[in-house]
């Protein structure tokens, strides 16, 4: 358990440890690719990205967006949510998400997530997010 936590907005500064957070997952963009593509998000209006820090070091990240549809009202579409492995199960991923909501001050969070992640599907819904419909991605290059 963690005796001080804090969750602020992610500056420039935060990169390298927003990076090496994200390698958990499994997610192995780094170096130049990735520096850019955290700065150009951080510069982005519609892109928050806010960090949980518990007794000084990064426990976990929430990266969303908010999103605009023809057919839909506004939402904030969590696009990352990781958790340090040693901090899990701790509150700190529900903190990011409420902090999102009460911050942003959007309603509707939607999330999408692979289906063969149970934990994450059963993290979700006990903070009462409810299962809408199953989707295929298909990718054009």
């Amino acid at each position: 358990m963690f005796a001080t936590m804090e969750i602020v907005k992610a500056g420039n500064s935060d990169i390298s440890a927003i990076l090496s957070l994200s390698s958990q997952m499994g997610y192995s963009l780094s170096g130049q690719t990735g520096y850019e593509n955290l700065q150009r998000i951080l510069q982005h209006p519609d892109h928050e990205i806010y960090l949980a820090w518990a007794d000084g070091e990064l426990a976990g990240y929430i990266h969303v967006c908010k999103m605009l549809r023809v057919t839909s009202k506004p939402f904030l579409e969590i696009i990352g949510l990781v958790v340090d492995n040693k901090q899990r199960r701790q509150g700190i991923g529900k903190l990011l998400v409420e902090k999102c909501r009460t911050q942003l001050k959007v309603p509707t969070v939607r999330v999408r997530t692979n289906a063969k992640r149970q934990d994450a599907i059963a993290f979700y819904e006990s903070l009462g997010f409810e299962r809408a419909k199953d989707q295929m991605v298909m990718v054009l290059e």
